[in-house]
C-alpha cells in the first residue's frame, strides 16, 4: 500500500513540475510579445523561431561568462590584503659601457711572473702568456717566443733574449730576496720580499704581505752549486743561511774570498779549524797553501769543506784569504 501512494505521488509531482514549466514559457513568450508589441522580427517566420534564437543566445553568453570565470590560473597568487606585489626583474646591469672594454683585473702586490732579459742579464719587461711585454703598467712591445726575439713598439727588435721565472711586484720591478734582521745583533728573523711600488713585505711563498715590525732589512744573496743551479740557502752578512722558509735561523757556512783565484765559497763553519791546529802562526805560507788546497784538492777520503759558490761581483764574504 505505501508503494502505490509513493508511486502516485511522484506522478502528481511531475504533472506539477510539467504545469509550472507551461506556464513559465507562456509567460516569457507572452512577455516578448509585448516587448516587441505583438511583433515578431520579420527575418523570423513566427515568434516561437525568434524566442528559440533569442534563449539559444542568451545560454551561450552565460556559458561563456561560466566558463571565463572557471578558467582561472591555477598558479594564481594570493594578491589580498597584507600582500606585497614582487617587483619586476631587472636586467642585470652590463661589465662596461657598450664599446668599451672591461679593465683588466688588479695586478697582486708580489706575484712570480716571466721575465724578459737581454745581452747581459738587462730587465726588458715582463712577459705575459700572450707574448706581451709590459715595463710598468705600459706594453712596450712583443715577444716572439718561436724566434726567441723582442720587437717594440717602435720597430726595433732586440734578439738574444730569454725569459726565467722571478718575482716582481705590481709596477714590474723585479725584486730581490731580503733578510729580515734584528738591528743590533744581525741575528735572522725571516725572509721576504720588498715591493718597491708600496714598500711592504711580503712572504717568499705564499707573497703574502708579512709585518716586518721593528727588524731591518739585509741583502740575501744566492748562491751556486757546482753544475751552475741556484742553491736553495741565502748568504746575509757573510754567512750563510740553508733555508728562508721559516724555522731556526741559524748559519752553517761562512764566506771566503780567496783574492789570489778570484773565487768566493761558501764554505763549512770552522773549515779551517783542522790546519790552524797543525801549524804555527809563523807558518803563514804553509798555512795559506793548505787553505787552498783543502777546496781545490782535498785529501783523498776527506770531504772538501766547500759548500756552494757564490758570483765573485756579488761576494758578501766573512773574510778574505790573501798571499801572504
Amino acid at each position: 500500500m505505501r508503494r502505490d501512494n509513493s508511486a502516485k505521488s511522484r506522478w502528481r509531482q511531475l504533472g506539477q513540475s510539467m504545469a509550472e514549466y507551461t506556464v513559465v514559457m507562456a509567460a516569457l513568450v507572452g512577455g516578448l510579445l509585448v516587448a516587441n508589441r505583438g511583433a515578431c522580427p520579420s527575418e523570423y517566420e513566427d515568434c516561437i523561431e525568434y524566442l528559440l534564437t533569442v534563449m539559444h543566445d542568451n545560454y551561450d553568453g552565460y556559458s561563456s561568462s561560466i566558463s571565463a570565470v572557471h578558467s582561472y590560473d591555477r598558479n594564481y597568487a594570493y594578491s589580498g590584503p597584507g600582500s606585497q606585489p614582487e617587483p619586476p626583474a631587472q636586467p642585470d646591469p652590463p661589465s662596461s659601457p657598450p664599446g668599451v672594454p672591461p679593465e683588466p683585473p688588479a695586478m697582486p702586490p708580489v706575484r712570480e711572473a716571466a721575465v724578459l732579459r737581454g745581452p747581459g742579464g738587462t730587465v726588458i719587461g715582463v712577459v705575459d702568456d700572450q707574448g706581451n711585454v709590459s715595463l710598468g703598467e705600459d706594453v712596450i712591445g712583443e715577444y716572439d717566443f718561436a724566434a726567441g726575439e723582442f720587437i717594440g713598439n717602435d720597430g726595433t727588435s732586440i734578439s738574444d733574449v730569454d725569459t726565467s721565472r722571478e718575482v716582481v711586484d705590481e709596477e714590474g720591478n723585479v725584486l730581490q730576496l731580503s733578510a729580515l734582521v734584528d738591528c743590533g745583533s744581525g741575528a735572522i728573523d725571516g725572509f721576504g720580499y720588498q715591493s718597491e711600488a708600496n714598500g711592504n713585505f711580503y712572504d717568499p711563498t705564499r707573497y703574502e704581505q708579512i709585518d716586518a715590525g721593528s727588524s731591518c732589512s739585509a741583502p740575501a744573496y744566492p748562491v751556486y752549486l757546482d753544475d751552475g743551479s741556484q742553491d736553495g740557502g741565502r748568504v746575509v752578512n757573510g754567512y750563510y743561511y740553508p733555508s728562508i722558509y721559516g724555522g731556526s735561523f741559524e748559519a752553517v757556512g761562512e764566506v771566503v774570498y780567496f783574492e789570489e783565484q778570484n773565487v768566493c765559497l761558501v764554505m763549512a763553519m770552522d773549515w779551517d779549524a783542522k790546519i790552524l791546529d797543525e801549524y804555527d802562526d809563523d807558518e803563514e805560507e804553509e798555512i795559506y797553501e793548505a787553505m787552498v788546497e783543502s777546496w781545490e784538492n782535498p785529501s783523498e777520503g776527506e770531504m772538501s769543506p766547500k759548500m756552494a759558490t757564490m758570483k765573485p761581483e756579488e761576494c758578501n764574504e766573512n773574510r778574505t784569504i790573501s798571499p801572504p
